[in-house]
């Protein structure tokens, strides 16, 4: 569910073992006290899940009995999602832009959540806008929008950030940002055992961009979302600007909010 233009082939290539790279189960388990905020003290009806990937999150919220739609920029990610959640009740999946959200999912959702590496591929102060505008149009008044985003603070004078690597089976994974301009190039070459000869996939990069959380504050109130609450990770721990991984924001959408259309 992304927005640059070479989103595609990078996401397209990654999608065959994007479930190796994640690991649901484990990423589940840490993500237990996030999603006790999000859906046991929250109690949204239906929610939807920008840049939902292969569907991850949508069994947290169909077994609790929450409408569930999710999007994505990414036609191989939208039909994994839908194969590997095909007997989910009131769960739903469909290619599409977080930037510019259909018409008709006006007043539909409760909640919005954009988590993961999601947002940096707004690129611009206009994509941003544009995306914020219409979350905001399709919460319904007191519905809540959660974002989880790398924590910029972190990245202060580097000019190369490695995040941790993963090997699972015969798949090795080697995530890095480089720093390139006011924005970042974030690349994860695959390696993969085949007939005994390492063979490396993804190798191209697409762009992202951090946003600050003053930055999204302000953006978010002028699309009528009333900033609630921060945190620094998944368990809900407080948020610091210089040491925290990840930077939580939760708005609420006020009542008689005014929204632009980008």
């Amino acid at each position: 569910m992304k927005s640059s233009s070479n989103n595609n082939r990078f996401y397209e290539q990654l999608a065959p073992v994007y479930h190796l790279k994640v690991d649901w189960s484990n990423r589940s388990a840490k993500e237990n006290e996030l999603f006790g905020l999000l859906i046991e003290s929250l109690k949204p009806a239906s929610v939807l899940d920008l840049g939902c990937g292969d569907g991850g999150h949508a069994p947290r919220y169909a077994e609790a009995g929450i409408r569930y739609f999710g999007i994505d920029s990414s036609g191989k990610m939208i039909r994994s999602a839908s194969q590997a959640h095909r007997s989910l009740a009131g769960v739903s999946f469909s290619t599409g832009d977080m930037a510019k959200l259909p018409s008709d999912t006006k007043g539909r959702f409760d909640q919005v959540i954009m988590l993961g590496n999601t947002l940096p591929h707004l690129l611009t102060s206009q994509s941003l806008k544009a995306t914020l505008a219409g979350i905001s149009r399709s919460l319904t008044t007191n519905g809540h929008f959660i974002l989880q985003t790398v924590n910029p603070g972190k990245l202060t004078h580097k000019t190369i950030h490695f995040l941790p690597p993963k090997l699972t089976g015969e798949v090795f994974f080697a995530p890095f940002y480089l720093k390139q301009g006011d924005g970042w190039d974030f690349y994860m070459p695959i390696y993969q055992l085949r007939n005994g000869t390492v063979a490396a996939t993804n190798i191209s990069s697409t762009r992202l961009k951090f946003w600050t959380k003053q930055q999204l504050v302000e953006q978010a109130r002028d699309q009528g979302l009333r900033f609630v609450a921060s945190y620094g990770n998944a368990k809900l721990e407080a948020y610091s600007a210089s040491k925290s991984e990840n930077l939580i924001l939760i708005f609420r959408k006020l009542a008689h909010a005014r929204t632009s259309r980008g």
